[in-house]
């Protein structure tokens, strides 16, 4: 085992430095603190937001109680068992919404970008107003030059920098890591339940400079087989893959 340390007093590096070559992703605009105004309106629209959202809760449950409704009546009609037709409501109402790259969302994306340029995070245009903007311009006519084959590929190599872009801190890849991590975990115990599989995965980091803090995730009490099988606990496992990671990418 290699006798690089863990821990470097050189100057600190993040992966994105380390990478000049490949896309960083954006990061978040800094929050500024606010006047007492501005939190006052900010709390109004809190406010606002919570009762909108009760009203939307009442309105969603008065649904729940139609659609049970219509369950009913559309196993009568067509002779079904009523479980059959709640599985094909439910399919119908969660089937996920194509996200292609197209004409219109590369135009809100693009008119997104400009409406929100310069603004605080609270004063920022949510979707629903960028999208309501793009509709009357359009009416208006003012798109009608725009080349929006230039906007579509602007929009694909954002969701291509998005996916596979670095971050450009070491606090933001830790925040980026401990989420993805959480929905590998889900995704395992999923995957186990529906078909019976058992896994485990380390993770660590993979430079010295790296905050990330490696850690582990099973299934179904799957690391019993590093310590029954290969003799060995699996802390001890993942120190050495963190040495092997760091010794192996400590030139760069």
């Amino acid at each position: 085992m290699s006798d690089v340390p863990l821990y470097s007093t050189d100057q600190p590096s993040t992966h994105a430095s380390r990478n000049p070559g490949k896309p960083v992703i954006p990061a978040r605009p800094n929050h500024v603190k606010k006047s007492a105004a501005e939190k006052a309106t900010a709390e109004v629209r809190r406010t606002q937001k919570r009762e909108r959202n009760a009203a939307l809760q009442h309105d969603i449950d008065m649904f729940l109680k139609d659609k049970e409704k219509l369950a009913d009546g559309l196993a009568s009609k067509y002779n079904l068992k009523i479980k059959k037709v709640r599985l094909m409501l439910s399919a119908a109402l969660h089937s996920k919404q194509h996200r292609r790259v197209n004409t219109w969302n590369a135009l809100v994306a693009h008119r997104g970008k400009e409406l929100n340029e310069g603004r605080s995070k609270g004063d920022r245009l949510n979707l629903a107003q960028i999208q309501d903007i793009v509709r009357k311009e359009i009416d208006e006519g003012m798109h009608n030059d725009v080349d929006m084959d230039e906007l579509r590929d602007g929009l694909n190599n954002a969701r291509e920098i998005r996916k596979q872009g670095t971050r450009s801190s070491n606090k933001a890849a830790a925040v980026d890591y401990q989420a993805a991590l959480s929905r590998v975990q889900e995704e395992l115990g999923d995957l186990h339940e529906r078909c019976g599989t058992m896994a485990f995965a380390f993770f660590t980091r993979g430079h010295i400079h790296d905050t990330i803090i490696p850690g582990w995730i099973e299934s179904q009490g799957s690391l019993a087989f590093v310590n029954e099988i290969l003799d060995i606990t699996p802390a001890e496992l993942l120190r050495k893959f963190e040495l092997w990671a760091c010794a192996k990418n400590h030139s760069k």
